[in-house]
C-alpha cells in the first residue's frame, strides 16, 4: 500500500509540474527542433497560436450576396486575452459588415491542421468583446494596427488543454537574437486562388528582424510603431494578419516582438513584411486588460 501511495504521489507531482510549466509564457512542450523555410511546423509546437475566423454579413442593400469569411492569426497572451491585428475587424469589401463579437467570430486554440476535424482536437471559443485600438484608422499608414480579444471565460491551463499556453510579451530585460526569429500562420501559400490556397497546416518560416535603417535599405519606411522582418522569400501572406513575429530571449522563451500588419501585395519580392511593434503597445495592452 505504501508503494502505491508513493506512485500516486509521483503522478500528482508530475501532473503539477506539467500544469505549472504550461503557465510559463513562451514555452513549447514539443521538441525544440524547428522546421524552417516556410514549411510545416511541428504539430502543437506553438501553443499560443490562434486561428481566427471572422464572419462578414451582407448589408440590407446587398441582400442577395452570400456571407463571406475572413481569416487571421492571433496569439494568446494570458488566460483570457488574445492579441491580433485591428485590420482583421475592418470590412474590406463594400456592401458587408463585420461581426466582431459573440458567436459570429470563432477562435480555434490548440490547432495544427484546421481541415482535419476527425483527428484534431482543438478548442473552439468565442470572444466576449473585441477592442480595436482607438487610433487605428485603416489608412495607408496602418499605424496602431492592433486589437485585443477578450474571451467570455478564462482558460484553465491544465492537463486537458496542455496544447494551449501563452506567449511572452516584450520586456526591457529581454536579450533578443534578432537574426533568429520566426513568423508562423495559416495564410495563403500562393497569391492566386483566394483563401482556397491557404495552408491547412500551421507553417513556420525563419526571418530576420531589422532596425529602421535596415528597413529603409530593404524598401520599407516605418515609424516607431512598426518593425519589419524578412528573409529571402520567407514572409506572411494573405490571411496571416495578426500572426506573430517571435524571437527567443536569453531564457529560451518565445517573445512576441510584433504581429503581422502588412507586406508585399503579391507576397513575394525583396521587401520585408511590416509588423506592429508590440514593445510600443504594452501600456495600451495593460490599460485595456485592467479596465475590462
Amino acid at each position: 500500500m505504501k508503494f502505491n501511495q508513493n506512485i500516486l504521489l509521483i503522478v500528482i507531482v508530475l501532473a503539477a509540474i506539467s500544469v505549472g510549466d504550461s503557465l510559463k509564457c513562451g514555452v513549447s512542450h514539443v521538441s525544440n527542433e524547428r522546421i524552417l523555410g516556410g514549411t510545416v511546423a511541428i504539430p502543437h509546437q506553438y501553443p499560443w497560436m490562434i486561428y481566427i475566423i471572422v464572419e462578414h454579413d451582407p448589408l440590407e442593400t446587398n441582400e442577395n450576396a452570400k456571407k463571406v469569411y475572413g481569416q487571421c492569426g492571433g496569439i494568446l497572451i494570458d488566460d483570457q486575452w488574445i492579441l491580433t491585428a485591428a485590420n482583421c475587424f475592418v470590412e474590406h469589401t463594400q456592401g458587408y459588415r463585420v461581426n466582431e463579437n459573440g458567436p459570429k467570430t470563432l477562435l480555434l486554440m490548440g490547432a495544427h491542421n484546421i481541415s482535419d476535424k476527425k483527428t484534431e482536437h482543438w478548442l473552439t471559443v468565442h470572444p466576449e468583446h473585441v477592442f480595436r485600438h482607438e487610433q487605428y484608422k485603416n489608412t495607408t499608414t496602418s499605424d496602431n494596427d492592433i486589437a485585443l480579444i477578450k474571451l467570455i471565460n478564462p482558460l484553465k491551463f491544465d492537463l486537458v488543454y496542455s496544447r494551449i499556453a501563452p506567449i511572452c510579451l516584450p520586456s526591457v530585460d529581454d536579450q533578443i537574437d534578432k537574426n533568429n526569429c520566426e513568423t508562423i500562420g495559416w495564410g495563403r501559400t500562393t497569391i492566386d486562388g483566394g483563401y482556397k490556397n491557404r495552408s491547412n497546416t500551421l507553417r513556420v518560416a525563419k526571418v530576420v528582424m531589422y532596425d529602421h535603417k535596415e528597413c529603409v535599405a530593404h524598401g520599407r519606411r516605418v515609424n516607431d510603431l512598426k518593425v519589419c522582418a524578412g528573409y529571402l522569400n520567407n514572409r506572411p501572406c494573405k490571411g496571416d494578419s495578426g500572426s506573430p513575429l517571435q524571437c527567443r530571449n536569453q531564457n529560451g522563451q518565445w517573445v512576441a516582438q510584433g504581429i503581422v500588419s502588412y507586406g508585399p501585395t503579391d507576397c513575394v519580392g525583396d521587401k520585408p513584411s511590416v509588423y506592429t511593434n508590440l514593445a510600443k503597445f504594452i501600456t495600451w495592452i495593460n490599460k485595456i486588460r485592467d479596465a475590462n
